[in-house]
C-alpha cells in the first residue's frame, strides 16, 4: 500500500478487528457494516416488531438516509424509540452509543464515504471466484482457473465498455449537462448522474441568492423532501458546493447544485467535477501511486505492449458488437482464420508447441533443477467450529424429525438419554 493507510476499513463487529485497526492503522477510521447490524434487528427486538412491517420501514428511512444531519438522526431515532417502547432495549442503546461508527450522515465528510456503506464488494468477490474454483482444486489448477475468472472480469468489462462508447442512452431532459454527461460518465454513472438532472428539473428550486464577496449563495428546495440545501457558486471558475455533501460522497454533482448551474446557463460539467474513476477513459489513463507518482511499471511499457493491448481490446469489442449474430460472429471467425494463414505461410508466425503454450501462460520457463518440497499437511482432526448462534440452532433443531422418548413416551427431539424428564438415581 505504499506505506499508506487507507482513508477508511469497514468490517463486521468482530472486536479482535476492532483492536487490531486501532493499533495497526492509527490514522485510518473504523467504519462498521450496516448490513450486517440492520440484519440483527429482527433478533432484537421481539416476535411482535420484527413483523411490524412500518417499524421496519421507519428504521430503515431513519439509518440509511445518507442526506441527513447528525442532528436530525438523533432525533428521528429517539422519537422511534419511544414510539415503539425500545428506550430501554440494550442492544438499541449500545448501537446508538456508537452511532458515529455504522450510521452513514456521520461520515458525510469522509471522502467518497458513501461508496462504502457494507462489506458488500468484497462478499460479492468471494461469491464470484467461488464460482471457479474450490478448496480441493491444484496449484496449477487453481492458477488456471483464476485466469479463467480474470478473462471473464475483462469480457465483461470490454462489453460494458463497447456499450458505453458506441451507444447513445436515452434523453429524458433537453439539458445540455445530460448530454455531456452521456460523453463523459459510463453508462451506469450517467444513470445516478441523469437521475440528479431529473430531480433538479422537476422537484427543485431556487427560493432565495444573496451575494457575498462575488459568490452567489443560493437557498435550493428540494420540494419532495421539504427542506432546503445551502449551494455555494463562483461565476470566475465555476467552483460549485452543496451542504447535502454528495459530490464529496459520491464523486458526482447533486441535484441542488446542478439546478444552480442550470439557472446560470452553464452548458458542460465543470472539469473539477469530473473524476477520472467514472469516466470511460479511466482505464486508458497512467496509473500513479499514493503519492502521485508514475508508477514504474507504466514506465517500462513499450509500444509492442501498448499495441497488443489494443489489439485485445478491440478483438473484445468486436465480439460485443457481433455477438447477437450468428452469421457476423461467422463472418469475424473466417477473417481470424484467413489471417491467421497468411501469417503462416509467409513465415513471420510459426505454431507454438504445448510446452511454449504452457511457458507462455504460466510465465517463466520450467527450470532443470526444482528444489520444491511437499507443503507440511494441515491437521484437520479435533479442528474447532465455529459458534453456531441460537437461532441458526434452532433453525436446525426444527428442520430434524420428530422421534418418540422411550422414557417419557412423548415425541420430541430428545431421547431417553437425555430426557429432560429422565431422573437421576
Amino acid at each position: 500500500m505504499g506505506n499508506c493507510e487507507p482513508r477508511y476499513l469497514i468490517t463486521d463487529q468482530d472486536p479482535a478487528m476492532k483492536v487490531a485497526i486501532n493499533e495497526v492503522f492509527v490514522n485510518t477510521r473504523h467504519r462498521l457494516c450496516l448490513w450486517h447490524i440492520m440484519k440483527k434487528v429482527p433478533e432484537k427486538v421481539g416476535p411482535e416488531l420484527k413483523q411490524d412491517e412500518d417499524f421496519l420501514k421507519l428504521l430503515n428511512e431513519c439509518v440509511w438516509d445518507m442526506e441527513q444531519e447528525s442532528e436530525e438522526f438523533e432525533a428521528t431515532w429517539n422519537s422511534l424509540m419511544v414510539q415503539y417502547n425500545l428506550v430501554e432495549n440494550g442492544w438499541f442503546q449500545h448501537m446508538f452509543s456508537i452511532r458515529e461508527h455504522w450510521i452513514p450522515c456521520y461520515f458525510r465528510d469522509l471522502r467518497l464515504g458513501g461508496i462504502l456503506r457494507t462489506t458488500s464488494r468484497s462478499e460479492s468477490e468471494n461469491s464470484f471466484f467461488n464460482n471457479f474454483t474450490n478448496p480441493h482444486v491444484t496449484l496449477v489448477e487453481f492458477c488456471m482457473r483464476f485466469e479463467s475468472a480474470m478473462d471473464a472480469q475483462r469480457h465483461k468489462q470490454d462489453k460494458l465498455n463497447t456499450e458505453s462508447i458506441h451507444s447513445v442512452p436515452q434523453f429524458i431532459t433537453p439539458l445540455p449537462l445530460e448530454k455531456h454527461a452521456a460523453e463523459v460518465y459510463t453508462r451506469k454513472m450517467f444513470y445516478m448522474f441523469q437521475d440528479e438532472v431529473y430531480k433538479a428539473c422537476f422537484r427543485c428550486g431556487i427560493s432565495s441568492i444573496r451575494m457575498e464577496e462575488n459568490i452567489e449563495i443560493a437557498q435550493v428546495m428540494d420540494h419532495s423532501r421539504q427542506k432546503t440545501s445551502k449551494v455555494t457558486f463562483n461565476s470566475g471558475n465555476l467552483m460549485t458546493s452543496c451542504s447535502c455533501k454528495l459530490f464529496e460522497r459520491l464523486g458526482i454533482l447533486c441535484k441542488h447544485a446542478i439546478c444552480v448551474l442550470n439557472a446560470r446557463q452553464v452548458t458542460k460539467i465543470p472539469e473539477y467535477y469530473i473524476l477520472d474513476r467514472w469516466t470511460k477513459e479511466a482505464t486508458k489513463r497512467p496509473i500513479f501511486d499514493m503519492h502521485g507518482n508514475f508508477l514504474e511499471e507504466c514506465r517500462k511499457m513499450n509500444t509492442t505492449t501498448k499495441m497488443l493491448g489494443e489489439v485485445w481490446s478491440e478483438i473484445f469489442n468486436y465480439v460485443g458488437l457481433a455477438e447477437g449474430n450468428e452469421e457476423n460472429l461467422q463472418q469475424f471467425l473466417d477473417n481470424l482464420r484467413d489471417f491467421s494463414k497468411n501469417l503462416v505461410e509467409k513465415g513471420k508466425c510459426v505454431p507454438m508447441t504445448k510446452t511454449q503454450e504452457m511457458e507462455l501462460f504460466v510465465g517463466p520457463s520450467a527450470s532443470s533443477n526444482l528444489n520444491i518440497q511437499n507443503p507440511i499437511p494441515s491437521k484437520n482432526k479435533g479442528k474447532r467450529h465455529r459458534i453456531v448462534g441460537e437461532k441458526e440452532a434452532a433453525i436446525e433443531q426444527s428442520q430434524k424429525p420428530k422421534r418418540k422418548c422411550k422414557a417419557c413416551g412423548a415425541y420430541d427431539y430428545h431421547d431417553s438419554r437425555n430426557c429432560p424428564n429422565k431422573t437421576t438415581t
